[in-house]
């Protein structure tokens, strides 16, 4: 016969907390809520009591019964040995998930006719973890279990291998899988069995925020979110690096973010959170598990741009609507351009016609009297009245789509964004309250420093400004929040029913990236939804902190397989890109030096660093003519370069 065994625990079953201490720590949360004092003495109490009863029975196949034999009844009274025995395998049970991959696995060794079996060095009796084994798939009813308490022996003596062995018909082939390099590939090669050594590690920036998290008076709470990042990974379906990005990154500093929205909505009474497009698509995919817990917010994705809302929120033309839909103080403090601000308007020179061509010369507003005359030309008779014309005809099918989405309903809402000014809360509180609606609240992940004040509807930040910077906004918008949606550029009516309508752009953020992202990111809430009574809120304020500081520390170790799919993304005003090719100048300081301030190499390939590239969209001859001798000077260069290696 042929015989498949499989380790239990980090192979074939891993715990969504984790580290098995956290096991306890969850224990000691679930019979003291509201004590810290005796939690934190019961979490201590039961860490040391496996120790203990192995010095005292000097045996390593203990039973949970030995384990508690000197419960200190005097310092935790209100609790008996039955209960709490009962209390921690029930936790037990319920933290185990499958990890899908060894699942498959274990189905494909059946489909080639082994015999499956499971063994495991615990304390756990061997019905509690078959139960747990066939509620997750992994195991049949007539699959035999060899627990180390009840068969008086351990895989790590080698002495359980050989009490499997005569539990067989003569095994002519016998494979076994198992994480632990001693008791489950050295121990079982002795023992003539091809072994096979499953690695269901943390990832390398799972391992570097535990380490580095251990000052933290929080450091458990930590411990069991990133035991549920693993999870996650593990027990998807498909593995890859999208997989283990967005388990880590995302779910770190999103997850965070609309746990806090969904309670603060509650506190405040409302009632409806409306995600805008397109940086809130992957908060509204988060949010629609979160929901579950909260079913009287609703949820609604709102198909709104800056784009879209700048010339139908234009009611006077003045400076002032301007300035504020812009988000800025002046024209040409900011030095903008004008083809900007007709874009916002959503008209043409052509429309314009000669007046303004005739008048208006420069091609950014670098000077204030360049800026009056720009308004002065703008709120001439003819030019103003087709201007707002067709803001007009804009604004009735926004309204009506707004309508739709029922933002005139009189219940307390609030729209949910990324950040970070907060132009298109102003835009649409300016249009909801001209239209005979009420001010909406808005909620972000952070704001810049210029946010905009609450008198254009009062907002809530999870983060404050000191996170505002150009390199993590980049981030965010073009990774952590990529969406399968190109940006809003107008509404139309399609059987009484209005949709949106999309820029016709490049637009190459990877669908798979996106999906990988969201499938990610439910099984976590999923899985997270469970610990109802426990307060997280301490660790996840840093939580995707010390990730995106990770990006800095330890950039190395990230798989940038997945930032290199999302390629080169357009919004229409710039091209960005969080993964660049390095240029000839920081390869010879790499050579020379080893390493590069400011830069970091993605392990797979020197050629390329983490970084914020900002390209003109005007992609012209200039451009390419400018790449083509970059490309040979550099070419040159790197010739120059071992031409004179070769003589020192």
């Amino acid at each position: 016969m042929k015989l498949a065994s499989f380790d239990i625990f980090d192979t074939t079953l891993v715990r969504k907390c984790g580290s098995p201490d956290n096991i306890f720590y969850l224990l000691s949360k679930r019979i003291y809520p509201r004590n810290q004092a005796l939690q934190n003495s019961f979490f201590q109490w039961r860490k040391e009591a496996e120790q203990k009863a192995m010095i005292r029975l000097k045996n390593n196949y203990l039973r949970l019964e030995d384990i508690y034999t000197e419960f200190d009844t005097v310092s935790f009274p209100e609790w008996d040995v039955e209960q709490l025995i009962a209390m921690e395998t029930e936790i037990e049970l319920t933290e185990l998930i499958a990890v899908s991959e060894i699942k498959q696995l274990i189905s494909q060794k059946r489909n080639e006719g082994y015999t499956i079996c499971f063994i495991s060095d615990m304390y756990l009796p061997e019905q509690v973890l078959k139960s747990k084994l066939l509620e997750e798939g992994c195991a049949d009813i007539g699959d035999k279990v060899f627990v180390s308490c009840e068969c008086r022996a351990t895989k790590s003596e080698g002495a359980l291998y050989e009490i499997v062995r005569k539990n067989f018909d003569p095994i002519a082939l016998w494979e076994h899988y198992g994480d632990n390099v001693y008791s489950d590939y050295k121990k079982a090669l002795k023992r003539g069995i091809k072994a096979t050594l499953i690695h269901n590690d943390y990832t390398p920036v799972e391992q570097f925020i535990l380490s580095s998290s251990t000052f933290f008076p929080f450091y458990s709470d930590l411990s069991v979110l990133i035991g549920l990042q693993r999870a996650t990974r593990l027990s998807l379906q498909k593995k890859s690096d999208n997989i283990d990005n967005a388990s880590d990154f995302i779910a770190s500093l999103y997850y965070p973010y609309v746990d806090f929205l969904f309670k603060k909505a509650r506190n405040l009474g409302i009632t409806k959170l409306h995600f805008l497009s397109r940086d809130g698509y992957v908060l509204y995919k988060i949010a629609e598990v979160v929901q579950l817990r909260y079913p009287e917010i609703k949820l609604n994705y709102l198909f709104v741009s800056r784009y879209s809302l700048f010339l139908p929120s234009i009611y006077s033309l003045s400076r002032e609507e301007m300035y504020e839909n812009k988000g800025i103080s002046s024209f040409y403090r900011h030095k903008v351009k004008v083809k900007d601000i007709l874009d916002g308007l959503h008209i043409t020179l052509e429309e314009l016609g000669d007046t303004f061509t005739n008048r208006i010369t420069f091609k950014q507003i670098l000077t204030s009297e360049q800026e009056n005359l720009f308004f002065e030309v703008l709120q001439s008779a003819e030019i103003r009245k087709k201007i707002l014309k067709k803001a007009e005809k804009e604004r009735k099918i926004l309204v009506d789509y707004f309508a739709q989405e029922g933002l005139f309903d009189m219940e307390k809402q609030a729209l949910v964004d990324v950040g970070w000014i907060g132009t298109s809360r102003l835009m649409i509180n300016r249009i909801l309250t001209n239209e005979g609606g009420q001010l909406v609240e808005g909620f972000y992940w952070g704001c810049a420093p210029e946010s905009l004040a609450p008198r254009y509807g009062v907002f809530h930040s999870f983060y404050a400004s000191s996170l505002y910077h150009s390199d993590i906004v980049t981030l965010l918008e073009q990774y952590y929040s990529a969406s399968l949606f190109a940006s809003t550029k107008g509404y139309y009516y399609d059987k009484e029913k209005i949709r949106p309508e999309f820029k016709d752009v490049k637009f190459t953020q990877s669908q798979e990236v996106v999906e990988d992202n969201i499938n990610a990111l439910q099984q976590f809430t999923q899985l997270i939804s469970s610990y109802d009574y426990m307060d997280f809120s301490q660790a996840m304020s840093v939580w995707g902190g010390l990730y995106l500081k990770a990006f800095g520390e330890i950039s190395c170790k990230i798989p940038f397989s997945t930032f290199d799919k999302l390629g080169i993304y357009e919004d229409g005003s710039s091209h960005c890109r969080v993964l660049a090719k390095i240029n000839v100048f920081q390869l010879l300081s790499y050579l020379y030096k080893g390493k590069i301030r400011g830069v970091y190499f993605p392990r797979q390939s020197i050629y390329y660093t983490y970084g914020v590239k900002i390209f003109k969209p005007e992609y012209c001859w200039r451009e390419r003519r400018r790449a083509f001798v970059k490309k040979y000077i550099s070419l040159l260069s790197l010739k120059i370069y071992y031409y004179l290696r070769s003589y020192i």
